[in-house]
Protein backbone atom coordinates (compact mmCIF):
# COMPACT_ATOMS: atom_id res chain seq x y z
CA UNK A 1 0.00 0.00 0.00
CA UNK A 2 1.78 3.05 -0.90
CA UNK A 3 0.84 6.80 1.54
CA UNK A 4 0.43 9.26 -1.23
CA UNK A 5 -0.53 13.11 -1.04
CA UNK A 6 -3.88 14.19 -3.00
CA UNK A 7 -3.30 15.86 -5.97
CA UNK A 8 -4.94 18.38 -8.36
CA UNK A 9 -4.45 17.32 -11.73
CA UNK A 10 -3.18 20.52 -14.10
CA UNK A 11 -2.41 21.44 -17.37
CA UNK A 12 -0.32 24.18 -18.66
CA UNK A 13 1.93 24.76 -16.67
CA UNK A 14 5.91 23.05 -17.38
CA UNK A 15 9.29 23.73 -15.25
CA UNK A 16 12.09 24.19 -17.39
CA UNK A 17 15.41 21.92 -16.71
CA UNK A 18 18.83 21.63 -18.13
CA UNK A 19 19.01 18.42 -19.54
CA UNK A 20 21.39 17.56 -16.29
CA UNK A 21 19.28 18.37 -13.95
CA UNK A 22 16.34 16.46 -15.27
CA UNK A 23 18.08 13.22 -15.55
CA UNK A 24 17.41 12.15 -12.59
CA UNK A 25 13.85 12.01 -13.78
CA UNK A 26 14.22 8.98 -16.05
CA UNK A 27 13.74 6.89 -13.22
CA UNK A 28 10.40 5.52 -12.18
CA UNK A 29 11.31 5.74 -8.68
CA UNK A 30 12.36 9.27 -8.57
CA UNK A 31 9.09 10.08 -10.34
CA UNK A 32 6.67 7.32 -7.83
CA UNK A 33 8.96 9.08 -5.05
CA UNK A 34 7.43 12.82 -6.10
CA UNK A 35 4.41 11.18 -7.02
CA UNK A 36 4.08 9.97 -3.47
CA UNK A 37 4.38 13.75 -2.70
CA UNK A 38 1.86 14.88 -4.73
CA UNK A 39 3.84 15.79 -7.92
CA UNK A 40 3.16 14.19 -11.29
CA UNK A 41 5.40 15.21 -13.95
CA UNK A 42 5.46 14.19 -17.49
CA UNK A 43 8.86 13.12 -18.80
CA UNK A 44 8.49 12.34 -22.74
CA UNK A 45 11.97 12.92 -23.67
CA UNK A 46 15.16 14.49 -22.89
CA UNK A 47 16.03 15.60 -26.01
CA UNK A 48 18.95 17.13 -27.09
CA UNK A 49 19.21 20.53 -26.41
CA UNK A 50 20.53 22.41 -23.60
CA UNK A 51 17.32 22.74 -21.89
CA UNK A 52 13.66 20.74 -21.49
CA UNK A 53 10.50 21.54 -20.69
CA UNK A 54 8.86 19.06 -18.29
CA UNK A 55 4.79 19.20 -18.19
CA UNK A 56 3.39 19.11 -14.64
CA UNK A 57 0.32 16.62 -14.83
CA UNK A 58 -0.48 16.99 -10.98
CA UNK A 59 0.67 19.03 -7.99
CA UNK A 60 -0.49 18.51 -4.21
CA UNK A 61 -3.92 19.79 -3.91
CA UNK A 62 -3.18 21.60 -0.64
CA UNK A 63 -1.07 23.76 -2.36
CA UNK A 64 -2.00 23.95 -5.59
CA UNK A 65 -2.42 27.99 -6.00
CA UNK A 66 1.04 27.92 -5.34
CA UNK A 67 2.42 25.16 -7.54
CA UNK A 68 -0.24 25.01 -10.52
CA UNK A 69 1.33 28.49 -12.13
CA UNK A 70 1.09 28.93 -15.57
CA UNK A 71 4.77 30.70 -14.83
CA UNK A 72 5.82 27.14 -12.72
CA UNK A 73 8.84 28.97 -11.15
CA UNK A 74 7.83 27.48 -7.34
CA UNK A 75 7.51 24.05 -8.57
CA UNK A 76 10.67 24.42 -10.87
CA UNK A 77 12.57 25.83 -7.57
CA UNK A 78 10.73 23.23 -5.51
CA UNK A 79 11.86 20.30 -8.31
CA UNK A 80 15.44 21.45 -8.98
CA UNK A 81 16.06 21.22 -5.14
CA UNK A 82 14.31 17.74 -4.51
CA UNK A 83 16.72 16.46 -6.56
CA UNK A 84 19.53 17.22 -5.07
CA UNK A 85 18.13 16.26 -2.02
CA UNK A 86 17.14 12.96 -3.36
CA UNK A 87 20.53 12.25 -5.40
CA UNK A 88 22.23 12.97 -1.78
CA UNK A 89 20.56 10.33 0.17
CA UNK A 90 18.55 8.23 -1.95
CA UNK A 91 18.66 4.79 -1.40
CA UNK A 92 18.10 5.66 2.65
CA UNK A 93 14.83 7.37 1.25
CA UNK A 94 13.84 4.28 -0.83
CA UNK A 95 14.88 2.21 1.92
CA UNK A 96 12.50 4.48 4.35
CA UNK A 97 9.26 4.37 1.68
CA UNK A 98 9.75 0.82 1.25
CA UNK A 99 9.62 0.17 5.10
CA UNK A 100 6.47 3.05 5.45
CA UNK A 101 4.21 0.74 3.00
CA UNK A 102 5.23 -2.49 4.75
CA UNK A 103 3.75 -0.98 7.95
CA UNK A 104 7.48 -1.42 9.50
CA UNK A 105 7.53 2.51 9.92
CA UNK A 106 4.43 3.48 11.23
CA UNK A 107 5.50 7.11 12.49
CA UNK A 108 4.87 9.38 9.52
CA UNK A 109 7.13 12.49 10.82
CA UNK A 110 10.03 10.16 10.37
CA UNK A 111 8.97 9.52 6.79
CA UNK A 112 8.21 13.29 6.46
CA UNK A 113 11.42 14.48 7.52
CA UNK A 114 12.07 13.55 3.69
CA UNK A 115 9.07 15.81 2.24
CA UNK A 116 10.75 18.35 -0.19
CA UNK A 117 11.67 21.41 2.12
CA UNK A 118 10.12 23.96 -0.14
CA UNK A 119 7.14 21.73 -0.05
CA UNK A 120 7.00 21.65 3.57
CA UNK A 121 7.74 25.22 4.09
CA UNK A 122 5.43 26.02 1.95
CA UNK A 123 2.37 24.25 3.88
CA UNK A 124 3.40 25.61 7.11
CA UNK A 125 3.31 29.41 5.74
CA UNK A 126 -0.48 28.37 4.33
CA UNK A 127 -1.40 26.64 7.77
CA UNK A 128 0.20 29.84 9.30
CA UNK A 129 -1.87 31.96 7.47
CA UNK A 130 -5.24 29.84 8.23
Amino acid sequence: MSHTIRQTEVSGPAIVLTRLEAQPLASSTVLEILARWGISLELEDLGDGDYIQVPIKAVPTLLASRLARKEASEMTRLVRLYLDQLEESHTELVSLILKYDDGEVDDWQRVQRWMPKEMLELSNSKACRS
